[in-house]
Order: C-alpha cells, then sequence, then structure tokens
C-alpha cells in the first residue's frame, strides 16, 4: 500500500484542467476534476491489497487442511502453486510489453520486456537445473543480458532522453518499490537466524510465508508499474506542460 501511495504522490501529476462551465452556483469558482492518475493509483492499489487478502487467505486455509487436502508445503515449496503464480505474473508483465517489439515504439519499453524475462529466470532456477543441467537458469540469465544490450546499444542516444523522463513517472516508481521488495526486503527478511530466533518450532514455514508475500506483492507492484509505463508513461511525457 505505502510504496502505491509513494508512486502517486512523488510524481507530482498535473491536475485536472476545470472546465470554465462547471462553477460552484454560491462561490461562482471552478470545480477541480480529478487526475487520471490517481483513479489509476486506487486500482492499482485495490488490485494489490485484493491480492494479498486472498494470499492470506490461502495460507490460512492450507493451514487448517481445508483447500481439498492442499498443505502449507503444496503451496510455499520452490516450484509449487506460489513461485508458479509469481511466474505467471512475470509471463504477464512480459506480455504487456510484447507490444514494444513493434516498429516504432521506444526502446525503453523493449527493455523492461526484457527485464521481466530475467526475472522468470531467476525465480525458475531449481526447475530450470532439473529440466536440463546445474547453472542453465544462470546461462539464460546471460543470454536474455545479452539481449537487453544488444537492443540498448544502437537506441542509446534515445535513451539519454528517455531514461531521465521515465525516472519521473509514476510507472519508475511504482517498478522501482518493487524491485526493492523482491530483491531487498524479501531477501532481508527471509533471513533463517531471525526466523529461528521469532519461530523455532516452525522456521521453514513462517519465513517462506513472509518472504514469498513480499515477493507476489512485488511482483504485483512491478507488473502494475509496467502496466502503467506502457499505456500511459508515453502518452503523458508528450503531454504539453506549462
Amino acid at each position: 500500500m505505502v510504496p502505491l501511495l509513494l508512486a502517486w504522490l512523488g510524481t507530482q501529476p498535473e491536475p485536472g484542467i476545470p472546465d470554465p462551465s462547471q462553477r460552484h452556483p454560491v462561490l461562482m469558482t471552478p470545480v477541480p476534476t480529478v487526475d487520471r492518475l490517481a483513479l489509476r493509483a486506487i486500482g492499482y492499489l485495490c488490485v494489490q491489497v485484493f491480492a494479498m487478502a486472498i494470499y492470506v487467505e490461502v495460507i490460512e486455509r492450507a493451514g487448517y487442511r481445508e483447500l481439498g487436502g492442499l498443505k502449507l508445503d503444496d503451496v510455499l515449496r520452490e516450484n509449487r502453486w506460489l513461485e508458479w503464480i509469481q511466474i505467471g505474473l512475470l509471463l504477464v508483465t512480459a506480455l504487456l510489453g510484447a507490444g514494444a517489439f513493434a516498429s516504432g515504439q521506444p526502446v525503453l519499453h523493449r527493455l523492461l520486456v526484457f527485464a521481466a524475462l530475467f526475472a522468470m529466470c531467476r525465480e525458475l532456477d531449481s526447475f530450470l537445473e532439473d529440466l536440463a543441467f546445474d547453472g542453465f537458469h544462470t546461462m539464460l540469465m546471460g543470454a536474455v543480458s545479452i539481449a537487453m544490450a544488444a537492443v540498448a546499444w544502437p537506441g542509446r542516444d534515445e535513451l539519454r532522453i528517455a531514461i531521465p523522463e521515465f525516472l519521473n513517472r509514476p510507472g519508475f516508481y511504482m517498478m522501482f518499490f518493487g524491485l526493492m521488495l523482491v530483491a531487498v526486503y524479501a531477501q532481508i527478511f527471509g533471513q533463517r537466524g531471525a526466523w529461528e530466533l521469532l519461530a523455532p518450532d516452525d522456521t521453514s514455514e513462517a519465513k517462506r510465508f513472509v518472504e514469498e508475500g513480499l515477493e507476489l506483492a512485488g511482483y504485483l507492484l512491478i507488473g502494475c508499474g509496467v502496466f502503467e509505463e506502457r499505456f500511459f508513461g508515453a502518452r503523458r511525457a508528450k503531454a504539453p506542460t506549462d
């Protein structure tokens, strides 16, 4: 919730321009309109809250064996339900930006697709190694990195302008906070030593619940950020400013 609000407030969006005909009948002052970014921010927030509420409900019901015999291990362990949901979110994120490879689309949007594929390889590490050989996921991540460089280098002149503009748009804030949740907070709160002190009788499940929940929230936030940037970012950058 907090990252979404910061993503909205940090951008300082332009207020809606009131219609001169919309005036208060008594004060005769313009009636302000609601910026569409504010409405989208509320929508992203609702998606985040709804998804996390479902996550907690599923964990609780799995703990009480109320999901057709599904156990906590079946949800939280590697290559199980929750991890595949996270991979699905990353795949949807990549598909959202698939149109960026059409002619004339921003190079930055293509790089966002490769970033989502890079994260997918990271999440699929154990699955890919079981499927092929040890280090296979690392090879795929290297291939994606090379592809990113191959796309970025020819478009470097465009990126010099696009990246500073991107850093001032709400999509960046959402993706940045999502990345922080996945790469920093999930790792900090997933330290086994702390959980052995807090939950000595149930270290593994408590640790995985918090760690995977933070990663899920982060991937949701990244997905919302890619959606915002892909469909509204470039349009907002081209909007005239005072």
